[in-house]
């Protein structure tokens, strides 16, 4: 099974030692521990840093950079399937997912058809046998209008915002961010999510130097047309961004990793 995240965060923070993969970074990051409810125990895991530049991923064209997309990402996803397959051969046969979270929704789906479409030549197949998705970005419109009455049904904004918010917002209309109601109504919701952890309600948040200043819930990005869905990831331990960056960052695990010679180190974080 590969896991993948996005569209900037890093599937090893987030998927492998977050959330499912068989260590959790400990508390401040001083080293892992096993994770009882690791789905390696029913499948083999790939954890797949893509886009590049997210994690310790790289590139050595500069011009990927400025051309990374959906499209883009799904190519460069399937060239590492197609490679780490006639590297492990004995795993050609086997059933295979594609897994993700968040922008994945747009991610999984388009590797999936590519890998179907590319499934013609028998030289390349790959026994794809079905994806999963976890809270996924899919159609931009729904998406925010589910996370509107969600947050309303959970007392998070109150009636008056609702209110305005589906008087003032068409999301099916680039135009509604030019519609200053709707855009100010918007940025309470956003407002008030900050101040908890969206997975948890009615639990405490990471107080100090956490993940929620640090890309947890990115800012909105305004567009011409359009304005960015946030970026919701995180898990039942609020803090566990902050040990992730920590661990991450600590020259033995970088240097143990291969990411750098543990002298120079590289700026590790969970999203770009």
């Amino acid at each position: 099974m590969l896991h993948v995240s996005g569209p900037g965060c890093s599937s090893i923070g987030y998927g492998a030692t977050q959330e499912i993969g068989p260590f959790i970074v400990d508390t401040n990051g001083h080293g892992l521990k096993y994770n009882p409810y690791s789905w390696n125990k029913e499948a083999n895991m790939l954890f797949l840093e893509s886009p590049v530049g997210v994690g310790f991923s790289y590139s050595n064209t500069t011009n990927d950079y400025h051309i990374i997309g959906d499209e883009f990402t799904a190519n460069d996803s399937y060239a590492f399937l197609h490679k780490w397959f006639l590297m492990f051969p004995s795993y050609r046969k086997r059933a295979f997912y594609i897994a993700g979270e968040s922008y994945a929704g747009k991610y999984v789906p388009e590797l999936a058809e590519l890998t179907v479409d590319k499934n013609n030549d028998p030289s390349l197949h790959i026994d794809l046998k079905g994806i999963l998705l976890g809270n996924p970005e899919t159609s931009d419109a729904e998406d925010w209008r589910g996370l509107v009455d969600y947050a309303w049904s959970h007392a998070v904004i109150s009636d008056e915002t609702l209110k305005i918010i589906r008087g003032s917002c068409n999301f099916d209309s680039n135009d509604t961010w030019s519609n200053d109601n709707c855009t100010e109504a918007v940025d309470e919701l956003i407002k008030q999510y900050k101040e908890i952890d969206i997975f948890s309600l009615y639990t405490s948040v990471c107080i100090g130097d956490s993940a929620s200043s640090d890309g947890r819930f990115t800012k909105i990005m305004y567009r011409p047309s359009s304005k960015k869905m946030p970026r919701i990831i995180g898990g039942y331990d609020p803090c566990r961004d902050k040990y992730a960056k920590v661990f991450y960052n600590r020259p033995d695990v970088q240097k143990a990793l291969h990411a750098s010679d543990g002298h120079v180190l590289k700026n590790w974080s969970t999203c770009k």
